[in-house]
């Protein structure tokens, strides 16, 4: 497991006055500057020719200088020009073109909680629950590529796996099959956790489970200091055992990433989840109570530190 994280992500919030159009008022400049930069090719070209022995092959290459250079030139005055305009819509970009190669957006999220379910469903029951590398990779690769404009299509994603957490739970009896279902679920919840970051004061102050589960997933990858209270309190007589597992080591990432400066909350985090756990009846607890006495040694690591 990661010690560290990336830093959380900024979603850039779009201007309302965003146009339909890009204003092409600035397209005279850019038209003179690639007819100033031509022409003095061509001139350059002439001048060249006059002291050449084989002007033909002079101009013939000077030709195929001008083709490979015209639509980089182009491209550059473009985006120079169109900075502000062209970065208002990238939250609305749906799809990337390149050179032989179209990827669409939702195309990227799709594969990344496709790799998500295929490595749970590779792994033994007792890995399927953990919190590994690639999960924190696709986090960060899913929010890249969205922003403040793709909320709500993150948000659908998310209450859709919510919802089949409560499906899981409901038609499938307790045991291995079950289990490894159900973590399929969190790690593509993990996935689309630093995109759905904004959302997790309305999924952890949800009634449904599974919207809690969701906001429990966001802290797994990315560590929020200010829930660290509401967090803790998920290890206790309101959540069944799967959700107390997961809210125990979204604890543990934030105390592994943890500063001086957060030590103060997360010593009281970490005393309510174990007198959460210890008020609750052997069946009723997680199976993982070794993951708490690692928090405890974070605690104490960051206690150690400030003294």
């Amino acid at each position: 497991m990661e010690r560290s994280l990336a830093s959380r992500t900024e979603f850039p919030v779009g201007d309302e006055s965003q146009k339909a159009m890009i204003d092409w008022l600035p397209l005279r400049p850019v038209l003179v500057g690639i007819a100033c930069f031509l022409l003095l090719l061509v001139a350059v070209a002439m001048i060249a020719a006059l002291f050449s022995a084989e002007p033909g092959r002079l101009l013939t290459g000077l030709a195929e200088i001008i083709k490979a250079l015209a639509w980089p030139a182009v491209t550059a005055l473009v985006l120079t020009t169109f900075k502000t305009p062209l970065a208002s819509q990238f939250g609305r970009v749906r799809k990337i073109a390149f050179p032989g190669t179209l990827i669409e957006l939702d195309q990227i999220v799709d594969q990344k909680l496709q790799d998500a379910a295929s490595e749970v469903q590779a792994q033994s029951i007792g890995q399927t629950e953990a919190i590994s590398s690639a999960d924190l990779d696709r986090a960060r690769a899913i929010g890249r590529v969205t922003t403040t404009e793709n909320l709500p299509e993150v948000k659908t994603r998310m209450m859709d796996l919510a919802l089949r957490y409560r499906e899981i739970r409901g038609t499938i009896a307790r045991g291995d099959e079950r289990t490894r279902a159900m973590a399929v679920i969190v790690a593509q919840m993990r996935a689309l956790g630093q995109a759905a970051f904004p959302l997790r004061g309305e999924f952890a102050f949800s009634d449904d489970p599974g919207k809690r589960l969701t906001a429990i997933a966001i802290a797994q990858v990315q560590p929020d200091f200010t829930m660290l209270g509401w967090i803790a309190s998920r290890v206790g007589p309101g959540e069944r055992a799967f959700i107390q597992y997961h809210a125990t080591e979204a604890l543990l990432m934030a105390a592994r990433n943890a500063d001086i400066a957060q030590s103060v909350n997360l010593a009281q985090a970490y005393h309510i989840a174990k007198s959460g756990y210890e008020s609750l009846p052997e069946r009723r607890r997680m199976k993982r109570p070794d993951l708490l006495d690692e928090i405890g040694k974070e605690v104490e690591r960051l206690s150690t530190a400030s003294s």
